[in-house]
């Protein structure tokens, strides 16, 4: 349960990301990379969520106490587990959060209703986010079953991305996605996605990507435009060369699912309040950076800048 953050120098090429530990800490506070967070393993017929690997930024120079948290909205504590910190060689702005040894990692919530997550880094929270739970029977008295939905964050948050180890490369764009985001009755879909600008459409993923069942899913594609009588990358340098208000459509089919909203403005694409450095109150931020580990740990990673979008803005 942990992802990315990135950040861009301006007049003084100072990377902040790359501070010394106590630097990184002392100059900002640690905070749960944000679609670490919406990425968590969640087990539909039982209510838990596999919390065992999430992305700390800014990580505590000494190894604080942290705790995950699953609480009521007037700040009642419903289940709770400690963390481990556990730091990344040669990424001392990034650490792993894990479970105790031993632990499966996992944490249950077998009750429907408004929550919190909260994870509190040397008792102080560093990061929360609000979701609901509803628990759902399937009516059969010879086969009784529940399942848990969550909703909350993943119908409307999502971001543009470029890996910063491939400038030039193909622009990126991750979201969540689930067939309950669909027209009433479907249970799977095909999902493009697609940069419309006054109307046009500018640029396209890649490719079309499958959902089905009931939970959220992380996905991620590459934009591509027409360039002549082929096909190109469409990169950030190439979003950015136009001023203007985007949008990003996910699409089943011909059907809109959803719509997110972007600007560039001075040649740069602008980033959400919650994106940015410093933000207060600081349990709100989400890092311009993070570490895409769709391929887990030991897969083939990379850091990614990110520029969240939302479908509200």
């Amino acid at each position: 349960m942990r992802h990315l953050i990135l950040f861009r120098t301006v007049a003084v090429p100072v990377c902040f990301f790359c501070l010394t530990p106590p630097t990184a800490a002392q100059t900002y506070e640690p905070s749960v990379e944000y679609a670490s967070l919406l990425s968590m393993g969640f087990y539909d017929r039982s209510g838990a969520f596999m919390v065992d690997k999430l992305q700390l930024v800014f990580p505590p120079a000494d190894d604080q106490p942290v705790e995950f948290q699953i609480n009521k909205p007037g700040g009642e504590t419903v289940v709770s587990l400690p963390m481990r910190i556990e730091r990344w060689n040669g990424q001392p702005a990034f650490a792993g959060l894990r479970a105790p040894s031993g632990h499966p990692g996992t944490i249950s919530l077998e009750q429907g209703g408004d929550y919190e997550i909260a994870i509190t880094v040397g008792g102080k929270v560093a990061t929360k986010m609000p979701f609901s739970m509803k628990v759902e029977s399937s009516g059969d008295p010879f086969n009784p079953q529940k399942s848990f939905t969550r909703e909350g964050p993943w119908r409307t948050l999502g971001f543009l991305g470029e890996n910063i180890d491939q400038k030039g490369g193909p622009l990126l764009f991750y979201w969540w996605s689930s067939p309950r985001e669909l027209a009433e009755g479907k249970t799977n879909g095909r999902l493009s996605v697609h940069i419309m600008k006054d109307g046009d459409e500018i640029a396209y993923g890649q490719k079309a990507v499958s959902i089905s069942g009931s939970k959220w899913r992380f996905l991620q594609v590459p934009f591509e435009h027409k360039v002549g009588n082929g096909e190109k990358a469409f990169t950030l340098e190439k979003l950015r060369a136009n001023d203007g208000v985007y949008e990003v459509v996910v699409k089943d089919k011909d059907t809109v699912v959803k719509t997110f909203k972007a600007k560039v403005k001075d040649g740069e694409l602008k980033r959400l309040k919650r994106n940015k450095l410093g933000l207060e109150p600081h349990e709100d931020f989400i890092s311009p950076r993070l570490k895409d580990m769709r391929d887990g740990y030991g897969g083939r990673n990379f850091m990614v800048d990110a520029y969240w979008v939302s479908t509200e803005r």
